[in-house]
């Protein structure tokens, strides 16, 4: 029955969703928490209980994610119908639309399992909102639940509104900022059952202890045995060695869009033409390939050779969706390449309130880092490649990728060496349709990245025009 053999935690986790109709999985980013509902649905049909509808809620960058998981993963007996109504699909009645069809299709069609995938932020809009809660979800699948934390947020309120026969919520921080953050996602998790209460009010007084200007600000915890027995009761927590591969490599992807868009395109027409007219070849190619990269990470050189940022750089909101599912104290690596995506990156994590160091041909931080004065080290990528300890951290997010083969394989090493106690993920952040496929695709391969790029230049050429 089974695609492939399932880790010990998530035979745990599948029992456990298995026993009730709401289920919260708790499994860090890597162990297969995707894998539990898929498995969970595939064991519905065999047993005669097939569920037609299934809504994923998820991050806008987990969206494709999600396509791949259900590919991969369902026994295709079901045979699904996957929407991803991401922002392709254009404005949000657009994709209201597009899922009212998708649903009369699986309604008049035999034996298909609607699988429809949105991210959290655009789910309460209308008219999408109201469709969504007019529709009978068998299956509700809430991905890095964590996002559901504020107990005055719209998107809790609103998927605890939604009719579905089973719930389930999958994260890696189920605590995310403090134990407090759990009360929001079981409001989501199981309405009208929540072991918390009914209010938040009163789940802060059971939780918390109040002091400061006028005894509004929380300044301690209490009773968090009682938290935690309740929390156990919905929760399946993976405590045990998820018994991983020491690495693991995920991608995370996004698109261009308006100015940068055009700009991309314009330029990478203007690239393919001068390779057909013999004016660039694998020799002199790097400068060009650079300007394109440029592009994809947020900012344009002009003519003049001076840098000019682009306008809410798809890249940027990319990585600000990722950090969001990281604790504000994780350890963590950001490498880049260039010195504009280092100022980018520094000036978001100060503004999400994460304390920064840099590792640069200008900065060297690395000591301060290591001691723990900051949870984010920002790395160029050469500077960042060798002769150093990284090993405090096991997350390392590549915001951009240089040409060199050894300088790839050098920054990982950084973490994945003597003293790294625990697995190493590598997230790479991709803009889709543009040479960060390109040079991620050819040093997985272990190919020259330019030459393997010019290879394609008879396809590029042709999409191009």
């Amino acid at each position: 029955m089974l695609i492939s053999k399932l880790w010990p935690h998530q035979q745990e986790a599948l029992a456990f969703m298995q026993a009730r109709a709401s289920a919260m999985l708790a499994i860090p980013m890597g162990g297969g928490k995707s894998r539990v509902p898929l498995e969970w649905l595939n064991q519905e049909t065999h047993a005669g209980r097939p569920v037609e509808l299934v809504l994923i809620a998820c991050p806008k960058s987990v969206i494709s994610v999600w396509e791949a998981e259900i590919k991969k993963y369902l026994n295709p007996a079901l045979n699904p119908l996957v929407l991803p109504l991401s922002d392709k699909y254009g404005t949000v009645i657009k994709r209201t639309a597009f899922l009212k069809m998708a649903q009369d299709t699986a309604r008049n069609g035999r034996n298909i399992t609607l699988f429809a995938i949105l991210n959290y932020d655009v789910a309460w809009r209308e008219p999408l909102a109201s469709l969504l809660t007019r529709t009978p979800w068998g299956l509700l699948i809430m991905d890095e639940s964590h996002r559901l934390a504020k107990p005055s947020g719209r998107t809790s309120r609103f998927f605890a509104k939604l009719p579905a026969k089973h719930r389930v919520q999958l994260t890696g921080t189920p605590f995310s900022h403090s134990p407090l953050s759990i009360y929001a996602q079981f409001r989501a998790l199981a309405p009208g059952f929540n072991p918390y209460g009914r209010t938040h009010e009163a789940f802060k007084q059971q939780y918390a202890i109040m002091g400061g200007y006028m005894d509004r600000q929380v300044v301690a915890y209490k009773n968090l045995a009682d938290l935690e027995r309740k929390f156990s009761t919905l929760a399946y927590r993976c405590t045990i060695n998820l018994g991983l591969p020491d690495t693991l490599e995920i991608v995370r992807t996004c698109q261009l869009d308006g100015e940068a868009k055009k700009i991309y395109k314009q330029m990478e027409k203007l690239f393919w033409a001068e390779v057909e007219q013999g004016e660039v070849t694998a020799a002199n190619a790097a400068v060009k390939l650079l300007k394109l990269q440029q592009i994809s990470g947020g900012f344009v050189i002009t003519d003049l050779g001076l840098s000019r940022p682009i306008a809410n750089p798809a890249k940027l909101t990319l990585l600000q969706d990722l950090l969001d599912d990281f604790p504000l104290d994780e350890p963590l690596v950001i490498f880049a390449r260039f010195k504009n995506d280092i100022a980018l990156i520094r000036a978001l994590c100060l503004d999400s309130g994460r304390q920064v160091c840099e590792l640069s041909g200008n900065h060297n931080d690395l000591a301060a880092w290591q001691a723990g004065k900051a949870p984010v080290l920002i790395a160029q990528l050469q500077a960042g490649s060798l002769g150093v300890d990284l090993t405090r951290a096991a997350y390392a997010i590549y915001y951009s990728l240089d040409f060199s083969l050894a300088n790839w394989e050098q920054s990982k090493a950084r973490l994945h060496r003597p003293g790294q106690t625990r697995g190493v993920r590598y997230i790479y952040l991709i803009v889709e349709n543009t040479i960060d496929e390109d040079i991620l695709k050819a040093l997985q391969k272990r190919q020259d990245v330019i030459k393997s790029i010019m290879e394609k230049r008879g396809t590029y050429a042709r999409s191009v025009r």
